[in-house]
């Protein structure tokens, strides 16, 4: 966020990888940087990716959040012997 403010750029992306566990503080900590957070998801499978998703806004992000836990449970369940199918 020092980056971003210090170059004045005023909207960052976070993408986590297969989850959203920074969001909250990165949405905490942007406007003391007067950075307008934008929210995303890096979908990948082990080490390769599959795509990003980009909120547009709250609704979006609940879409991806929802997606996201379809797509990790459907990969738990398509499991035999520990590995993957």
């Amino acid at each position: 966020m020092h980056l971003a403010q210090a170059n004045h750029v005023t909207q960052v992306v976070l993408t986590d990888i297969n989850n959203t566990s920074a969001a909250l503080n990165f949405v905490r900590k942007a406007p003391e940087y007067n950075v307008r957070p934008i929210l995303g998801l890096d979908f990948r499978n082990g080490v390769s990716q599959c795509f990003v998703g980009i909120a547009k806004n709250n609704e979006g992000y609940l879409e991806l959040n929802n997606f996201l836990s379809r797509y990790l449970h459907e990969k738990k369940g398509n499991t035999r012997g520990g590995s993957q199918v």
